[in-house]
């Protein structure tokens, strides 16, 4: 039985499971932190997936990576857009775009290896294989979020909700206070607060889920 390596600077376990599409060849790959693309009747990939020739069934459904809570999505109207709300972990949240679902670009969102615009620090400073070689990379072989926003920072100058410990959430019912604003297409909640914004209505796509 294949052991999953927990040590740096091998280390291929717990959080950086979202980044297994990038282990070495032959080793199995897990679809945390993903979003797949899959024949609703079977579960298998679809052809035009980024990995659809790969010989491991999980890489065949996968058609981004890198996401640490990818708690919310829709899909833009009329178009082939996936729009992502990505849960952060100490500092900051991200919006993400999938700009095509079914063309041959597995976008790699970097986590957790990066969080937000930037090198997630814990991980950079462990020397990890997995982060170092995507570091390596460059720009290119990581998709920047569309948008992220500081835990601590207010999303508008306006903002009357606290701040600190937020999440991009999706549509929050509260039992109580809500602040409203039609800034950007997600929701924050802490201490029961939401932003509720004026987004699209959100329409399922078959065949296309978080893992």
């Amino acid at each position: 039985m294949l052991m999953t390596p927990l040590t740096p600077p091998t280390a291929e376990g717990g959080a950086l499971r979202a980044q297994s599409v990038r282990r070495p060849v032959g080793e199995p790959v897990t679809l945390d932190g993903t979003v797949l693309r899959v024949d609703p009747d079977t579960g298998a990939g679809l052809p035009g997936n980024p990995y659809y020739a790969s010989a491991d069934p999980n890489a065949r459904r996968i058609i981004a990576t890198g996401l640490r809570n990818p708690f919310r999505m829709t899909t833009r109207p009329g178009t082939s857009e996936l729009w992502v709300g990505d849960v952060g972990w100490g500092t900051w949240e991200e919006v993400n775009r999938i700009a095509v679902g079914d063309d041959a670009t597995a976008e790699n969102f970097g986590w957790p290896c990066y969080e937000g615009a930037a090198r997630q620090g814990g991980y950079d400073s462990a020397n990890l294989n997995l982060c170092e070689a995507l570091y390596a990379e460059g720009d290119a072989a990581r998709t920047a979020p569309y948008y992220a926003y500081n835990h601590s920072a207010k999303v508008v100058p306006t903002d009357p909700c606290p701040t600190g410990s937020s999440s991009i959430a999706g549509r929050l019912p509260t039992g109580s206070r809500a602040c409203r604003t039609s800034a950007i297409p997600r929701t924050r909640y802490r201490k029961r607060c939401s932003l509720r914004a004026s987004a699209p209505s959100s329409r399922r796509r078959r065949g296309v889920c978080a893992a």
